[in-house]
């Protein structure tokens, strides 16, 4: 119970850090996969598909104050 709620707090603080500057163009989130565990990784919205489908592209995050750079190709997340 405790990890679970270490988890949905983590991703309610990544929420609102990403959302934060969200007078800007782009928006940076998390993408989490359903299973036994959760994997997440950071990513760009490139744009919304359509009703909670977004395209997004992985980013590296580096030093702080420093742009994400995009590894990869686009992909559709829900």
């Amino acid at each position: 119970m405790s990890n679970e709620t270490n988890i949905v707090n983590g991703q309610q603080i990544l929420e609102r850090l990403a959302r934060k500057g969200s007078e800007q163009l782009q928006e940076v989130s998390v993408v989490t996969s359903p299973g036994a565990r959760t994997a997440a990784w950071v990513v760009k919205i490139k744009s919304n598909s359509s009703y909670n489908f977004y395209n997004v592209v992985a980013v590296v995050i580096g030093d702080a104050g420093s742009i994400p750079v995009e590894i990869g190709g686009q992909t559709q997340a829900v």
